[in-house]
């Protein structure tokens, strides 16, 4: 009996720690902001051919990023943290698809690479 005792006080410790740890929303939406800037930037330097030089990137940074405005305004896209107090769960929703792009425990944010639904986006664009 003592020892179940114990281990729901060492459970009820590791809850509270949880819900008092849980990130904030604007770390989640940081986090996921720099994973999607880095995934543009490996799409748009993949498709700049080495000749084409500074102005080549400068074009493809103005096409893909105006593009991109079109695929992320639809009020259909959108980035949703659900908060369920001892951890958060970030969700990208891209053309009616949403996959969990983020874990936020212990004050930290981990990233899942599940970004299959934006990649295909950055390379539909033409």
């Amino acid at each position: 009996m003592k020892r179940f005792i114990v281990f729901l006080l060492v459970l009820l410790f590791i809850a509270i720690a949880m819900v008092i740890t849980c990130p904030e929303e604007d770390v989640h939406k940081e986090r996921v902001s720099l994973k999607l800037k880095e995934l543009y930037s490996e799409t748009i330097v993949s498709r700049v051919e080495t000749d084409d030089g500074i102005m080549g990137l400068f074009r493809e940074y103005v096409i893909v990023g105006l593009q991109l405005l079109g695929v992320f305004s639809d009020s259909d896209t959108y980035f949703e943290i659900n908060n369920y107090y001892l951890c958060n769960i970030g969700k990208l929703k891209i053309n009616g698809k949403s996959s969990i792009v983020s874990i936020g425990l212990f004050n930290h944010v981990y990233l899942i690479d599940n970004f299959d639904d934006f990649k295909v986006a950055l390379n539909n664009i033409e």
